[in-house]
């Protein structure tokens, strides 16, 4: 997997959401892989058999779509990559998952953290800024029994998430590693 010096690298959360969206997505579904970086998430589903084509993936940096666009033609995979803000480039649009994969830690810990170097995170002070943005919005891109993932980390405000979650979904599964 190619990955710029400019686009956030995979963490053990990103392997969490992965690990996650393998266990309850049963079949190739039209998914959004949404704050995307380098693809990982979307691209490994594809390749376990969980996504339709065109994968979706958006993040607000155009480095990361570049990446994308040149993993999908590593992998042979057909993709719909798009630079913008949360759900701005998808109006119109609804899909069966949608993968959060957006900055969700601290803005004050982002800044001494080696992890952000070279991307930007405006997440807010506790971390809930972008989060609690794409939960209000996200049944609008969500189709009919539609479920997003979502990472809950104790580098953010996790009561005031777990809060958000409730007050815009009925059915919340949460999922321990």
């Amino acid at each position: 997997l190619y990955i710029s010096k400019k686009v956030f690298e995979p963490t053990s959360t990103t392997n969490i959401i992965l690990e996650s969206c393998l266990k309850k997505i049963k079949k190739p579904s039209k998914i959004l892989d949404l704050g995307c970086g380098s693809g990982i998430i979307g691209l490994s589903l594809f390749k376990k058999g969980k996504t339709k084509e065109p994968i979706f993936f958006s993040d607000v940096s155009n480095e990361a779509i570049k990446s994308v666009y040149k993993n999908a033609k590593y992998h042979n995979t057909l993709v719909d990559a798009r630079c913008g803000n949360l759900f701005e480039p998808w109006k119109g649009y609804k899909f069966d998952y949608i993968i959060n994969d957006v900055a969700g830690i601290s803005e004050d810990i982002a800044k001494v953290s080696d992890w952000y170097k070279n991307v930007s995170c405006l997440s807010g002070k506790d971390g809930t800024k972008l989060v609690n943005e794409i939960l209000k919005k996200s049944n609008n891109y969500l189709n009919k029994n539609g479920a997003i993932f979502v990472p809950i980390i104790s580098l953010s405000n996790e009561k005031k998430i777990l809060s958000q979650m409730k007050k815009y979904f009925n059915k919340i599964t949460l999922l321990g590693f």
